[in-house]
């Protein structure tokens, strides 16, 4: 799939998620970062620019994930794909920035910074389809 087809699917715009890529907030498989080639993109790329835009719309700036992603992939693969990202804190100075795997780790977290203002959301991991939810018993024929 091409990078403007992944970004009308995600709900972005074309430019957003190039600059995205060039900044390295996302990382294409095969993609070298030359200007003027094609960036390939599949369902992990759409996911990803979903994912941010979820992100941005919960209030995060790109400049706190732009931040946070390097440290992330130290420990994550992909910081933007599965799990629920938890930020604590003040968003215009150092907030506190952990990407939990369950939702107990997520309420760990949110206990152990009681009262301060936090921002929970989900990274979606797969798109969700008819054949995906068949496999967990949510579709009924």
């Amino acid at each position: 799939m091409s990078l403007k087809a992944a970004a009308i699917e995600a709900g972005i715009g074309y430019r957003t998620a190039a600059r995205w890529v060039h900044d390295g907030l996302i990382q294409p498989i095969g993609y070298r970062g030359k200007r003027g080639v094609e960036i390939p993109c599949g369902e992990k790329e759409k996911r990803e620019f979903k994912n941010i835009k979820n992100l941005r719309a919960a209030g995060i700036p790109l400049k706190v994930l732009r931040k946070v992603a390097p440290r992330l992939r130290k420990t994550e693969s992909n910081p933007f794909l599965g799990g629920t990202l938890v930020v604590v804190g003040n968003l215009a100075a150092e907030p506190l920035i952990i990407k939990a795997k369950s939702a107990h780790e997520v309420l760990k977290i949110l206990n152990e910074n009681r009262g301060q203002i936090a921002i929970v959301v989900p990274l979606e991991e797969r798109p969700e389809t008819a054949e995906h939810a068949t496999d967990k018993g949510d579709v009924k024929p």
